[in-house]
């Protein structure tokens, strides 16, 4: 793992400016540098625990990363994705606040749908425990589900 090469740098760092970060080839490797996160709604006061999975999940299927596979515990993955220029504290911080909008509903356990990142995160409770992308399916415009076309 460690440092990318210049080539899988260009494309990671390509993938990452789609997802919102911003980042770029320094001496062959990967500097990534997140954007500040859209502001939140709800207070600090609600900010729900991120496990070390979820900012490993967020890493993988968010930012396409590879980590090393299953087999790999999650304070390895942390370490591998910091090696590669994750900054795992923005990345905990993020889906800290997004869970805190399940907590500030009153409720322990549920789903927040993130669309600027396309990814749904999972809240048990009062933890984020999962990310899982893509999102989702949400309710229709009417608060029903979308019909189906018949082929």
């Amino acid at each position: 793992m460690g440092v990318l090469r210049s080539e899988e740098a260009a494309t990671a760092g390509e993938r990452l400016e789609r997802r919102g970060w911003r980042g770029g080839a320094d001496a062959g490797s990967l500097v990534v540098q997140p954007q500040e996160p859209p502001v939140s709604h709800v207070s600090p006061s609600h900010s729900a625990r991120a496990t070390d999975h979820a900012v490993r999940r967020y890493a993988e299927r968010v930012l396409e990363l590879d980590l090393g596979g299953e087999e790999v515990p999650d304070h390895v993955a942390l370490a591998r994705a910091r090696a590669q220029g994750v900054k795992c504290t923005w990345v905990r911080r993020r889906l800290a606040e997004l869970g805190g909008i399940v907590l500030a509903a009153g409720m322990r356990d549920g789903r927040v749908v993130a669309p600027l990142e396309g990814m749904t995160v999972r809240v048990a409770g009062g933890s984020v425990v999962t990310v899982v992308t893509p999102p989702l399916r949400t309710a229709g415009r009417r608060g029903r589900a979308p019909t189906r076309q018949a082929a």
